[in-house]
């Protein structure tokens, strides 16, 4: 490489001498992101930095797994930045959020202001660009004060011509507005219109590379691809800027060899331009220079005023509400407005001046000073978003509001003050925001919806609704709209209206994982699995490291009871985010369900511990240490989630159930009265109610609360089942095999079910029917006690004595810890006149469940017939 080098002073003399005469040449600036992290931008390399430490605090393990199947080192990771891009920016609409921050505060600096000297003054016009900010642009509007031309999209390529006359900025990757490039399959090539493009630049201009590290494919891989072009001289020698004493490596190296360039060492993007400058007369900065055209423009723009406020003065018309006439504003020099303050200072004039045309002349200054002014408020603006996007709520509120105070008529700030608001869960004043900027503004869209979020949150549902289809209707083609839409649907139970809007969404914007997850969580409420798997997979497939989406999938699977692969997806949800408690609590329900209650307490107790105040943790970890029959744990459990949440019906109801199984019937009482008090229309909660009171014998209230539960859900087997449970209790066996027939017919795959059918028809004597339920019970449920519990009350019936003892001692084998179980096994061997054995069995009994009065009963009937042996 040695012989292609050439120092910065040689460079400088070349660039001098050959930049004017008559066979003079010209250069062209192609540039990366090196050159514009003085002025605020991060370079790639910088950004990759920032996205690899995000990454690995979000997941260490499969963030590793990735850069192994990637073959990404900590050498090479800044040749895939458009990888790392994809990755920490799943959702288009995040990274060009995220650019945008990053170019916001963005000022050009010294390289850039020389720079724009060189396009506007010197034959050297032309800028090449993988960047997508504006420095070069507003650079050359500010400073050099002429109108550049921009080419921001292959769509304008054919702009480019080989004689051009102003500055001209080509920008390969877009601009920041027209949907930038940074994925992978976007940078894998430059499009036909880009490289005619530079066909005709590279014919004309020597390339000067700076800042430019050659790290995405679709320029470099370009450039590799014609070195003979540059070699034989169609095209002109490039000259390439390291910094430092690097020297090129790589697809760089090859480049510079293939093309018979030169490499040159530099010290930085703003000290290089400074010498080149230097050497093509670029002079030091005056202000009185800068200020001319400014002036200039202010002028032409306050005389026009003075025009039109002389106009209609003299016309008498109304001037902002006024129809006293004002003098015209004397003559002299322009006024100066001082930068950041409404202050007018007001120079002296040739005569004197009466109060009239002062008092004119300062509303005449108010009025161009509201022109002038929205330049700092906007500054205010983006400082006040680059401060809510970093979650520093209250510097950005104050912000905000100072805008408000500076324009009250401007509806964007209005709603964007109400999103901080909202960010902030103060959503009253939110709504008033909001609501302000729908005043003003009634047909944007944007401000419809923002209302409707707010509304939505605070859980007005009508009125969100109306506001979110107002939004639809002014941008039917917007996505992010009909989801909204369909989620405030969502929440108000009218599902099929949901559906239809979150499709929309999908139709719109097929390659949008969130739309489909939004869809497949609609699609799973209506019951309709199967649809809303396919949605939640392709959820999954759009973003695979997405934790939220992979959650939503376990869930749809887990209600298919396809449990092992739920675990699956929720087990990968909590090592996407293993700080997320609701994760955690997820992958607890699924274990539950799969009776793995050890690993379902782990989880329930990391919910738990993530997130103390949370009711639900609480809840969920009491119902598994309530399953694992640990009632004390659970019961401490169970009285936090109520006190947390005093309103919440399910808890109440979850308390209820421990209080009972603990036999604290009163106190499990209170707290199932209290959770139909809360939802008077939840089965679920008057079937637990009254299977308290049918524990405390108080059979005909039970019976009302088990039949409301029936009358809700006329369709739910468990239901009628426990309704015909309590029927047989009070001997209406008719009635009660008439519920557990309908429970059968609802549901005929359910062994519990056919078993408390057949147990009804035995008390009927209707034993063929009865021994046909039990056996197809014992059929579905091989390894349940319940069913042979059944066929031994069926088979005692049929004084088959033998065989019910069999079916009894089964039943005691495989729940010994069941006082009725023993007590039916009791009952069968005392009718076998076996009283030795039955004592043991009703004592067994009795010490199970003390307060039983059939127990003792049967207790007593065993004592006296040993008495009477």
């Amino acid at each position: 490489m040695k012989n292609r080098k050439i120092t910065m002073a040689g460079f400088l003399d070349e660039m001098k001498d050959v930049s004017y005469g008559p066979q003079s040449r010209k250069f062209c600036f192609v540039l990366g992101a090196g050159a514009s992290q003085t002025s605020g931008i991060p370079m790639g390399s910088e950004m990759v930095d920032e996205w690899e430490a995000y990454l690995m605090r979000r997941n260490p393990e499969t963030h590793e797994e990735w850069k192994k199947e990637h073959k990404i080192t900590d050498k090479n990771k800044y040749e895939h930045y458009s990888k790392y891009y994809e990755r920490r920016f799943p959702i288009v609409r995040d990274g060009y959020n995220y650019m945008e921050r990053a170019m916001e505060n963005a000022v050009p600096k010294t390289g850039y202001v020389v720079l724009s000297y060189l396009l506007s003054q010197t034959p050297h016009k032309v800028v090449v660009t993988t960047n997508f900010d504006h420095l070069i642009e507003n650079a050359i509007h500010d400073f050099a004060q002429v109108m550049p031309m921009v080419i921001g999209h292959e769509a304008m390529a054919h702009y480019v011509s080989e004689q051009i006359n102003r500055p001209t900025v080509i920008k390969i990757h877009h601009d920041l507005l027209t949907e930038p490039k940074s994925r992978t399959k976007e940078l894998e090539g430059l499009t036909e219109p880009w490289q005619k493009a530079l066909e005709k630049i590279f014919a004309n201009y020597h390339p000067v590379f700076i800042g430019y590290a050659g790290n995405d494919p679709s320029l470099m891989d370009y450039l590799c691809a014609h070195q003979a072009d540059f070699e034989n001289k169609r095209w002109l020698r490039p000259y390439w800027l390291t910094f430092g004493n690097k020297q090129p490596t790589g697809k760089v190296k090859d480049f510079i060899m293939g093309s018979g360039g030169y490499w040159i060492p530099h010290d930085g993007f703003d000290e290089t331009m400074y010498q080149i400058g230097k050497v093509l007369g670029y002079p030091d900065p005056d202000m009185e220079t800068f200020l001319v055209k400014p002036r200039e423009r202010f002028n032409a723009l306050l005389n026009t005023f003075q025009d039109l406020k002389k106009k209609y003065t003299e016309s008498g018309a109304t001037v902002e509400g006024k129809t006293s006439p004002d003098a015209p504003l004397p003559s002299g020099n322009p006024p100066v407005v001082s930068e950041g303050s409404a202050a007018v200072d007001q120079p002296a004039t040739g005569g004197n001046s009466s109060a009239a045309d002062a008092a004119s002349s300062s509303a005449l200054m108010s009025d161009i000073f509201a022109i002038l002014q929205p330049t700092d408020a906007m500054q205010l603006y983006r400082e006040a978003v680059r401060l809510h996007n970093a979650g520093e709520y209250e510097a950005a509120l104050m912000k905000k509001r100072k805008l408000v105070k500076l324009e009250p008529d401007n509806a964007r700030y209005h709603d964007s003050l109400g999103v901080t608001l909202h960010k902030m869960k103060r959503y009253k004043e939110a709504q008033a925001e909001t609501k302000k900027a729908v005043e003003l503004e009634p047909d944007n869209a944007r401000y419809r919806n923002s209302l409707g979020a707010t509304l939505h949150e605070m859980k007005h549902y009508e009125e969100a609704r109306a506001e979110r289809e107002k939004a639809v209707e002014l941008e039917p083609d917007n996505a992010f709209y009909h989801n909204e839409l369909g989620i405030t649907l969502h929440v108000m139970k009218r599902y099929e209206e949901a559906q239809a809007e979150k499709k929309k969404a999908v139709e719109l914007e097929p390659d949008n994982a969130r739309y489909h997850d939004s869809l497949g969580i609609t699609l799973h409420e209506m019951k309709r699995y199967e649809e809303a798997l396919v949605e939640a997979k392709k959820a999954v497939e759009l973003e695979p490291d997405n934790a939220r989406y992979r959650n939503s999938l376990g869930a749809t699977l887990h209600e298919m009871k396809h449990y092992e692969e739920a675990r699956a997806e929720r087990e990968k949800a909590v090592e996407l985010e293993p700080d997320n408690a609701y994760y955690h609590n997820q992958l607890g329900v699924t274990l539950h369900e799969m009776k793995h209650y050890e690993e379902a307490l782990v989880e329930a107790k990391k919910a738990v511990e993530l997130e103390p105040d949370n009711a639900r943790y609480h809840d969920s970890l009491g119902i598994t240490l309530h399953e694992m029959k640990h009632y004390e744990e659970a019961l401490v459990e169970a009285k936090k989630a109520v006190e947390l949440e005093p309103d919440n019906a399910s808890y109440h109801d979850s308390l209820s159930t421990t209080l009972h199984e603990m036999k604290h019937y009163e106190e499990a009482l209170v707290e199932a009265k209290k959770a139909v008090e809360l939802e008077p229309d939840n089965a679920s909660y008057h079937d637990s109610l009254g299977i308290t009171l049918h524990a405390m014998k108080r059979y005909k209230e039970a019976q009302a609360e088990k039949k409301k539960a029936v009358e809700l859900e006329p369709d739910n087997a468990s239901y009628h089942d426990s309704l015909g449970i309590t029927l047989h209790k009070m001997k209406h066996y008719e009635e009660a095999q008439a519920e557990k027939k309908k429970a059968v017919e609802l549901e005929p795959d359910n062994a519990r079910y056919q078993c408390s059918f057949g147990i009804t028809l035995a008390a009927l004597e209707r034993y063929d029917e009865a021994l046909k339920a039990v056996l197809q019970a014992r059929k579905l449920a091989p390894d349940d006690d319940y069913p042979y519990y059944g066929l031994g009350i069926v088979l005692r019936g049929q004084k088959r004595y033998d065989e019910a003892l069999e079916a009894s001692q089964k039943a005691v084998e495989l729940k010994s810890e069941v006082a009725y179980r023993h007590w039916r096994l009791a009952q069968i061997l005392h009718d076998m006149e076996r009283n030795n054995e039955a004592l043991s069995a009703i004592q067994k009994a009795a010490e199970l469940d003390p307060s039983d009065q059939d127990i003792q009963e049967t207790l007593q009937a065993i004592q006296t017939a040993l008495d009477n042996q």
